[in-house]
C-alpha cells in the first residue's frame, strides 16, 4: 500500500535511501574494525637485524671506505651500506677463514664520499654495524680507519659520539 501522492512516494524513497546509506556505511566499519583487530603486528627489524645473521665482532679495526675506493684484501666481513639505509654483504668472515686473529679487520662501503653527507638512514646503520663489529664503548677513533672519504678527525669523531 504505496501512498498515491507523489510527495509522500519521494519522502519513502529518500527514508529508504538513508537507511540503505546507514546500514553500509556501518558494515564498512565493522569489517573495518574486524580487520584491524586480526592483522598481525610484526616487529620492525633494523636493517642489520635483516641480514639474518648476527654480526660478530673483529679484533682490528674497521674501514670505512668511500663510493670507488678499493676494499683493503684483506677485510672480512665487508658490508655496504646504501643510501637508504639498507645494509648487504659483500664478503662473510668466513670466506677469508673467519675473522679470529689479532689483525683481523671488516669494512663498511659507504655510500657518499664524506661522513657529514650522509643521511640519518645511512649514518643509523653504519652506526649499528660499527656497533656489532666493535665491542667498546665509546668507540675509539683509532679503530676506525678511513679510505677514499673525505673526513678530519673531528668529524670522525663527532660521527662516532653518535655511537653511545
Amino acid at each position: 500500500m504505496l501512498p498515491q501522492h507523489p510527495l509522500a512516494r519521494a519522502g519513502l524513497c529518500v527514508l529508504g535511501a538513508a537507511a540503505a546509506l546507514v546500514c553500509a556505511h556501518r558494515l564498512v566499519q565493522a569489517a573495518e574494525m574486524g580487520r584491524a583487530a586480526v592483522a598481525p603486528t610484526l616487529p620492525v627489524l633494523s636493517p642489520v637485524e635483516s641480514l639474518g645473521f648476527r654480526v660478530s665482532a673483529v679484533a682490528g679495526a674497521v674501514w670505512l671506505v668511500g663510493p670507488g675506493a678499493q676494499v683493503p684484501p684483506g677485510a672480512a666481513p665487508v658490508f655496504q651500506v646504501f643510501a637508504d639505509g639498507a645494509v648487504a654483504v659483500h664478503r662473510n668472515a668466513t670466506e677469508l677463514g673467519g675473522a679470529t686473529s689479532v689483525d683481523a679487520m671488516a669494512a663498511i662501503l659507504l655510500p657518499t664520499a664524506r661522513l657529514t653527507d650522509l643521511n640519518a638512514a645511512a649514518r643509523a646503520s653504519a652506526l649499528e654495524l660499527l656497533c656489532c663489529l666493535r665491542a667498546e664503548r665509546p668507540l675509539p677513533t683509532a679503530a676506525v680507519q678511513l679510505f677514499g672519504l673525505m673526513a678530519k678527525q673531528d668529524d670522525l669523531a663527532q660521527w662516532l659520539a653518535w655511537a653511545m
